[in-house]
């Protein structure tokens, strides 16, 4: 139900309270936002898509800005301009569209985000700031994340890379990444054993230590320089 005009570089709300029925929002020009909050209850999808022909767009404010998903929210339209998702609260967030939004993407802590092409992500680094987060590749096809990727304390973090892809990993991350000052950093590999996961680019840190664990392949192809211990786990 509508419930009045949206105000160019606010903060978006979809609220669809007891409402059984997806919702789709369509997006038929650029617009700007400071975040969004998309509440509704357990098994209803917010989907966010352009009006087709790259018709619609969503710019974000510069800073991180806070995308709150207490339902899951879908968003097939790209996300531009200078600013960066935080993505906060606990249900999914995938991401559809190919981005180019240069803030950066940020985790807080138990969080999950789809993605299906290899700039999902904008231009930004991936900054990891809560455990329990993961990133699920949902096309199928062998993908490669360009952006640096970023811990900022001791957490664990789940890699759902994706199968193999004629002959090439699910995923292949090949920004840097770079490990905490001290700590350990758990790096889980989907409990799919067929799922392959490859990080071609230095692995940095001056003391965290580095432990694999679960089903799938990891593949470290770069030249590390991590001070830390590295250990595979169950």
């Amino acid at each position: 139900t509508a419930r009045g005009n949206y105000t160019e570089g606010q903060f978006a709300r979809f609220y669809l309270g007891s409402s059984t029925t997806p919702y789709t929002v369509t997006v038929n020009a650029s617009h700007s936002i400071a975040g969004t909050w998309a509440s509704h209850v357990a098994g209803q999808t917010i989907t966010i898509s352009d009006a087709g022909s790259g018709t619609g767009s969503l710019s974000i404010a510069s800073g991180l800005q806070g995308f709150l998903t207490t339902g899951p929210l879908v968003i097939n339209c790209p996300l531009t301009g200078p600013g960066g998702i935080s993505h906060q609260q606990s249900a999914s967030l995938a991401l559809n569209a190919t981005n180019s939004y240069a803030g950066g993407t940020a985790t807080t802590g138990c969080q999950l985000i789809y993605y299906n092409n290899s700039y999902a992500f904008g231009t930004g680094t991936f900054t990891v700031g809560g455990t329990s987060d993961a990133i699920i590749n949902s096309s199928g096809q062998a993908l490669n994340l360009t952006n640096k990727f970023a811990f900022s304390g001791s957490y664990d973090f789940n890699l759902a890379g994706g199968n193999a892809v004629g002959g090439h990993p699910g995923t292949t991350i090949s920004g840097t990444v770079s490990l905490p000052a001290s700590g350990l950093v758990l790096l889980n590999t989907s409990s799919g054993a067929t799922q392959v996961m490859a990080i071609s680019n230095v692995i940095s840190g001056a003391g965290a230590s580095l432990e694999i664990s679960d089903n799938g392949t990891l593949i470290l192809a770069g030249t590390n320089t991590y001070k830390g211990v590295t250990s595979v786990g169950a």
